[in-house]
């Protein structure tokens, strides 16, 4: 299913980030959407972040929607957390929530 985010509002992020949440819970993996938004760089917050920016991605979401969406975030940001989301320990989450 392709995501289409047309306008830039903070309704649609969190409505997009709900969304996010309610797949990942279902491999327990819970996040604050407050928190993923914020300007916090701790490794569980990244790795979070990483996930769902490899889910919008596939998606179709470009680079500075999903910057966006994550808390005005920069388009090289976010293929930062594309290039994290390659590393083995992101890889393996990712097949079981994208693929699972």
């Amino acid at each position: 299913m392709k995501i289409v985010f047309n306008k830039r509002n903070i309704e649609e992020s969190v409505h997009i980030l709900r969304m996010c949440q309610e797949v990942l819970a279902r491999f327990d993996i819970r996040f604050d959407i407050d928190r993923i938004q914020s300007k916090a760089r701790k490794p569980d917050l990244v790795f979070v972040r990483a996930l769902i920016s490899v889910y919008l991605r596939k998606r179709g979401m470009s680079l500075p929607d999903i910057g966006f969406v994550l808390g005005e975030r920069t388009h090289s940001t976010i293929i930062n957390l594309l290039d994290y989301g390659d590393k083995d320990k992101i890889s393996v989450a990712y097949k079981t929530f994208y693929h699972g």
